[in-house]
């Protein structure tokens, strides 16, 4: 919150550029109405919380990454309701049923955890790291789980349209791209930009279910489900690339990637920050002696 510039960056383009860019990629592959809608509120769903683990793994900026899926959801509250009457009117008019509870349900699953891990890691500062590598264990297998549970519970899904499958496994990676754009126009530190990108291109698609499944009935909701449940699995398969080119990248690729960890970018900050003082104090110094010498003149 010192530095709140890498909280709005994410936010905007969260709240505001993913809908735009999932309208507009619906519209030009052109959809029918049923999957549209499926894929618009998919991309008004606030961020999901498997971006944080990515965001680790890419050495990014994990409490930036806890702090915008956070209020993304706080703020869905609002921002759904909004979105979806600025686009759903292309495909239809019917009313959507905003699912509050599921809101909080995922409000409370998000802060619970994350404030435990907080007083853990004050407390018991070498307990945090034994758990923090069992963490990360953790999270590739619930990767590999979900992937396994998503293709053997929903099998249809595989049966989509082309123009389906194109957007599913396009949507990530032009969501990444865009995240990533946007953040580096803002001058934002490269973790910063990775983490960015990822809270960008990773939803929530619990939420996205709830609103679908309150909203429609179960024959609508069966064919709208197939975009979302694509993009369920394109999307942890994108984020396992996205690790593994940043990993080679990290390992061959140019110095500054290499070394450019948050801790290593926060010092250069303060480096930085610290040259620039210390540049602007030697100034005011000359200044001051040129000004005396000329009046003793």
């Amino acid at each position: 919150f010192k530095r709140p510039t890498g909280i709005a960056i994410g936010l905007l383009s969260q709240i505001i550029i993913l809908p735009f860019l999932s309208f507009a990629l619906a519209h030009s592959l052109g959809f029918e109405t049923i999957p549209a809608v499926g894929m618009l509120v998919m991309a008004v769903s606030p961020c999901g919380m498997m971006s944080s683990v990515f965001s680790y793994w890419v050495d990014g900026d994990v409490p930036l990454s806890f702090t915008i899926s956070t209020l993304s959801t706080l703020l869905a509250f609002g921002t759904i309701p909004l979105n979806l009457l600025i686009y759903s009117g292309s495909w239809t008019d019917e009313e959507f049923v905003i699912p509050y509870r599921s809101i909080l349900i995922v409000v409370g699953i998000t802060i619970t955890p994350l404030v435990l891990g907080v007083g853990i890691r004050w407390k018991f500062s070498k307990a945090a790291s034994i758990i923090l590598k069992i963490g990360s264990i953790a999270g590739i297998i619930l990767v590999a789980l979900s992937l396994i549970l998503l293709s053997l519970l929903y099998p249809f899904m595989y049966s989509a349209s082309w123009k389906i499958y194109v957007a599913a496994v396009s949507y990530p990676y032009i969501s990444f791209m865009f995240g990533y754009v946007v953040s580096t126009l803002f001058r934002m530190d490269n973790f910063q930009r990775r983490t960015v990108a990822l809270e960008t291109g990773m939803q929530n698609y619990a939420v996205c279910f709830a609103i679908l499944e309150s909203s429609f009935s179960a024959e609508k909701f069966s064919v709208m489900s197939i975009f979302p449940l694509l993009y369920g699995v394109n999307v942890l398969i994108a984020g396992i690339v996205f690790v593994g080119f940043y990993q080679i990248l990290k390992k061959y690729g140019p110095e500054p990637i290499k070394t450019h960890t948050p801790n290593e970018a926060r010092l250069q900050r303060e480096i930085k920050d610290t040259q620039m003082t210390e540049a602007f104090l030697e100034v005011r110094v000359t200044d001051n002696e040129g000004k005396e010498e000329f009046c003793n003149t």
